[in-house]
């Protein structure tokens, strides 16, 4: 691995990480005793894993990976974090095909940084591209963290089989980023859960959507969304719930909720459930607001000045998130992430 680059990837996952895949121009590092890695081109989203028919839904055709992608098999269980690095330099899309045995326990880790070298593309939007296809009686926990600070896109696609429980943390701190998620519950038993959390701050915008494909009876899914917008910015949120005919006994649930810390910053949530059959469950809810002055005043009157009221209530907005992060490291550097975005909010 190139020195520099090992570096700082060490910075990022800390230096326990044992298994560490870096998608750039090429793979700079990898542990093959669990991960195999290969490349191919023009691989079909969905086409592998039986679930055409979501993308066909979303956008009227199904949908393939224009350039090269990197596929990563993992055939056994992992006892360390597999953390995946993506290394913007350029304006490249990436593309990655992540496939997962049956049976098969896994911490996979999902950074989205800028190279140095990078820095003339932070204004330009680039896309990323992520297929997951999780095989039978698995448990996976994925995160995924952009912390670029640039104009990025993620289209995420994962399909679940029977009795396979998968648990989502994605945190979005770049700036005007969309992301697209969507899950397929394809067999019988298949269980997962979504946590999103987003800061968007000065005249960025953020989008995000997750959507849950119940395909199959006796699924659960769960999608949890958490948002703080400042200054000019916008932040929207939008959650679905889909069970299609046949899925009985189905519970989709889902809540959206976005704190606002500026009268100048715009926040919507759009909760949507379709249901198309009766032996189900499904709830939403979703709310935008802003903190309470009688919340800060209560901390101020206990010793803290504005700044850290703020960033207290708002770590505690974002907590649920947070507390989802497997991966010791990763979690404490999206803690100082956190707290460093509402240190700039308030002075501004």
């Amino acid at each position: 691995m190139d020195n520099e680059l090992g570096t700082h990837i060490i910075e990022l996952v800390g230096e326990k990480a044992q298994e560490v895949i870096v998608i750039a121009d090429s793979i700079l590092d990898y542990n093959t005793s669990s991960v195999m890695v290969t490349e191919f081109a023009d691989i079909a989203l969905f086409t592998k894993v039986n679930t055409v028919k979501t993308a066909t839904k979303e956008s009227g055709k199904s949908k393939y990976i224009p350039k090269k992608a990197i596929h990563i098999l993992i055939n056994r269980t992992l006892t360390e974090p597999l953390h995946i690095v993506f290394e913007y330099s350029d304006t490249r899309g990436q593309y990655i095909y992540i496939e997962i045995a049956d049976g098969v326990q896994a911490t996979i880790v999902e950074h989205h940084v800028l190279c140095d070298c990078g820095s003339v593309i932070a204004n330009q939007q680039v896309c990323a591209k992520v297929e997951v296809a999780v095989g039978q009686n698995c448990e996976v926990l994925y995160s995924a963290f952009d912390t670029s600070g640039m104009n990025l896109e993620i289209e995420r696609f994962v399909s679940l089989k029977k009795d396979t429980k998968v648990d989502f943390a994605i945190g979005m701190f770049g700036r005007s980023c969309k992301t697209q998620s969507y899950v397929g519950l394809m067999e019988q038993g298949a269980t997962t859960e979504s946590k999103l959390m987003m800061f968007v701050e000065g005249a960025d915008k953020q989008v995000h959507l997750v959507k849950m494909n119940h395909f199959a009876p006796n699924t659960t899914s769960n999608i949890i969304n958490h948002g703080v917008v400042a200054d000019h910015a916008v932040g929207e949120f939008e959650g679905i719930g889909f069970i299609e005919k046949g899925s009985h006994q189905a519970d989709a649930q889902q809540q959206s909720r976005i704190m606002v810390l500026d009268d100048t910053a715009r926040a919507d949530v759009h909760p949507i459930l379709l249901i198309d059959e009766y032996d189900v469950m499904a709830g939403h809810a979703g709310s935008v607001g802003r903190i309470s002055d009688e919340a800060l005043f209560y901390l101020q009157s206990r010793g803290l000045n504005r700044k850290d009221s703020m960033l207290l209530v708002t770590e505690g907005f974002l907590r649920p998130v947070v507390e989802n992060i497997a991966d010791v490291n990763t979690k404490e550097r999206i803690e100082k992430v956190i707290a460093q975005k509402v240190g700039v909010a308030r002075e501004h």
